[in-house]
């Protein structure tokens, strides 16, 4: 069996994909409405606690326990909701306002992979304030999961859980340069900015 070693030796335009309903990849576990303000001010730690809010990726502030660990997948439920990949090893608790999925037993999927389709879902189907993305509903949504790859006997090339893994790369690798040309945009406007300013007050300083 080959081994995919990035996105250069794939070609994904000879992807094919098929639809699997999010509630059937993952378990989806609620937060908590104890974890208010006063709660994370009067329990300080090093544990991050999940909310609705978009900044610094949905982390409040941080507490001196855990409720949650591993790999996974995050989502505010309404504020324009995202999705967010964590890393194994996270140690977490989440407020009313956040969710966590964990991929079922026996389950091979990315979780990287379906972080991307996550968030364009919530992209496309507007979830939000006017719109939460309460479990019930988000679980009954299909996302597109690629088929395994199979040579002309019909033995398997690839499986569907390494094309996951290689698409993810090649978004991560084009979302890198895509930051990369922003970042840099912002530092040229910031020069000129500076410039201009320079120039206004030399020209008009008196």
């Amino acid at each position: 069996k080959k081994e995919i070693g990035n996105y250069q030796d794939l070609r994904l335009e000879k992807v094919e994909f098929e639809e699997k309903k999010l509630g059937d990849l993952f378990d989806f576990k609620t937060g908590d409405n104890k974890y208010t303000k006063n709660y994370i001010k009067n329990n300080p730690g090093i544990y991050p606690v999940l909310s609705g809010s978009l900044k610094n990726e949905g982390i409040a502030g941080y507490i001196n326990s855990y409720d949650y660990e591993g790999e996974c997948i995050t989502y505010n439920k309404d504020n324009e909701s995202r999705a967010f990949y964590r890393p194994k090893g996270f140690k977490f608790s989440m407020n009313s306002h956040h969710v966590a999925l964990f991929k079922k037993e026996g389950v091979e999927v990315d979780y990287k992979y379906c972080t991307y389709a996550l968030n364009f879902l919530f992209l496309k189907n507007k979830y939000g304030w006017e719109r939460p993305a309460n479990p019930n509903v988000v679980a009954g949504e299909n996302i597109f999961i690629p088929k395994p790859i199979k040579d002309d006997e019909g033995n398997e090339i690839y499986s569907s859980y390494e094309l996951q893994k290689v698409i993810a790369e090649f978004i991560e690798f084009v979302f890198g340069k895509f930051d990369y040309i922003k970042n840099e945009a912002d530092e040229r406007i910031e020069k000129a900015h500076k410039l201009r300013t320079t120039l206004l007050t030399k020209l008009f300083r008196r």
